[in-house]
């Protein structure tokens, strides 16, 4: 998976998949994904990229029925594509440092 060119949606999900990992003990929001991208988690998921699944009832909130955990390869694609993505956004910036004057 490190190899391959990963598509737009692939690359946003992705890091979206990432962040509920890390920041949400694996639980997805389901209004953040729509059909393709659980095809795509489907799909990762039968490759071993990810492990994804439904939650059990419980009394969490409706939209919290989804959960994702990230294999090393996964986790390593998603701090490379936060890099890059940081180094592109960098490069667009609109605005200047103090140190850089005036445009």
């Amino acid at each position: 998976p490190q190899q391959r060119e990963w598509t737009a949606t692939e690359r946003s999900l992705l890091l979206y998949i990432e962040t509920c990992a890390v920041d949400h003990s694996g639980k997805l929001d389901n209004r953040r994904v729509n059909a393709d991208d659980i095809q795509i988690l489907h799909d990762w998921d039968k490759s071993g990229l990810i492990r994804f699944g439904r939650i059990a009832f419980t009394n969490m909130r409706n939209y919290e029925t989804l959960w994702c955990w990230l294999s090393r390869t996964a986790m390593d694609c998603a701090h490379a594509e936060r890099r890059a993505r940081a180094e592109r956004l960098w490069e667009k910036r609109t605005w200047l440092q103090t140190t850089e004057g005036k445009p």
